[in-house]
């Protein structure tokens, strides 16, 4: 039986209820409180995705094989960034935070290869230091082969999130293109996990603040 190594945490559809991230007392301020989405929104972000529906269509000859998806994980730390003003990294100079808060997968065989969807949910939230305006938030998403624990395919993915005025936060949604590896078995779980994370490498000085021009470089 495979353990899972005990640096991940597991989700499946479920809130992650991000805790002791940062801050000089091991607790992220009252201004970033996560909340469990309730189960419309977790039903949601699964019925964004549509691979089975897609495929089933695709091939309606042929009949459907019931497969296990692979697990997603998010590794410890990587579930939320934070951006700072200055140089103190304490909650009252944070100037906003983007989180990932829920997650979701689906799975289906594609000839020889297995086709995986990934959603993933969260927000930005501003911090004491910050203000309205415009943020990229980018996402990693890579199929790990659990033989050796290395990426088989990784995608990076940037959506941006507007907060207006009068408002502490915005949602996003990002739904992923069609991540494939090669079918082995049904049960593909014992093949292949998924890890979902903040891609910190990612993050470009995109934030837009009111009153403030920015151009970015393609």
């Amino acid at each position: 039986m495979r353990k899972t190594k005990p640096w991940r945490t597991i989700l499946f559809l479920s809130p992650l209820f991000l805790t002791g991230c940062g801050g000089s007392n091991g607790s992220i301020g009252s201004f970033d409180e996560v909340k469990s989405p309730n189960v419309n929104v977790t039903t949601q972000l699964a019925s964004l995705l549509g691979i089975k529906n897609k495929t089933e269509t695709a091939n309606a000859a042929e009949p459907a094989i019931p497969l296990t998806c692979p697990q997603i994980l998010v590794l410890d730390g990587n579930a939320a960034h934070r951006v700072y003003a200055g140089s103190e990294q304490t909650n009252e100079a944070v100037r906003y935070q983007y989180s990932i808060d829920d997650v979701a997968r689906e799975c289906a065989k594609q000839g020889d290869k297995l086709a995986i969807k990934v959603g993933v949910q969260g927000k930005v939230l501003l911090g004491p230091a910050g203000s309205p305006g415009s943020f990229n938030v980018p996402v990693k998403i890579s199929v790990i082969q659990e033989s050796n624990d290395a990426p088989i395919a990784v995608k990076s993915y940037q959506t941006n999130v507007t907060i207006p005025n009068g408002q502490t936060e915005g949602p996003y949604t990002i739904v992923s293109g069609l991540l494939t590896v090669p079918f082995v078995q049904e049960h593909t779980e014992l093949d292949y996990s998924l890890r979902v994370a903040v891609d910190e490498k990612g993050d470009s000085p995109a934030e837009t603040r009111k009153g403030e021009r920015h151009s970015e470089k393609q």
